[in-house]
């Protein structure tokens, strides 16, 4: 089985929008609004702005059944890592941890040992969106280093995009409705398996790897 990553163009791109805006020009219009409203979140400057435009990135992720308190718990440490990053008062985060969080956590949820990433697929990730998304993507102001919000993004571009081919079965479960990319419909069956207690393990060991 070989993986590659598919940046596919904007109306394919996004995890939920994938399922649904690809469908009529009405709701393509939709998802590409949908995606100026997260680049003007990102342009906020005050903490409140700033928790609400990471809390929003949180939910793109593949959560499971994980409690909204957990959730909010999740969304504030982001939110806290974003402002100090912002104020230079803590590192960046590299491509390269990117990667190797992206991969840890595919080992954490026992995932085919296909799915894995490296820097070059991080770099496209980022490249994919630079000029639709300027307020999130900083690679022309932080080169190969990210905000602890763009790496929120970038890991839930690898999540949507590596894929493997032929593509694995899909699973008929919760969130799920026709076609999930791979590496999606694997975590969103390890979360939905496991109890929210273990979930926000796996999450805290890629905030963790991630040093959010």
């Amino acid at each position: 089985m070989r993986v590659r990553l598919v940046i596919r163009n904007l109306s394919v791109l996004v995890a939920v929008v994938t399922l649904i805006f690809s469908f009529s020009p009405m709701l393509a219009a939709q998802q590409t609004n949908w995606l100026n409203t997260l680049n003007n979140e990102a342009t906020a400057t005050d903490s409140i702005g700033i928790r609400g435009y990471s809390e929003h990135l949180i939910k793109l992720l593949p959560l499971g059944a994980v409690k909204p308190t957990y959730v909010n718990s999740f969304s504030d440490r982001l939110s806290k890592a974003e402002e100090l990053a912002r104020q230079g008062k803590r590192p960046l985060i590299s491509e390269e941890t990117i990667a190797e969080a992206f991969d840890d956590l595919m080992q954490q949820t026992a995932a085919p040992s296909s799915f894995q990433t490296n820097i070059a697929e991080v770099e496209k990730s980022r490249r994919a969106f630079a000029k639709e998304l300027p307020a999130i993507i900083s690679e022309n102001r932080n080169g190969k280093y990210c905000y602890p919000d763009e790496a929120i993004w970038v890991m839930e571009m690898l999540i949507e995009n590596v894929e493997s081919h032929p593509p694995q079965p899909l699973h008929s479960g919760p969130e799920v409705s026709g076609y999930t990319p791979p590496v999606r419909n694997h975590l969103m069956q390890y979360f939905y398996s496991h109890s929210p207690k273990e979930v926000a393990h796996v999450l805290d060991k890629l905030a963790e790897k991630l040093g959010i």
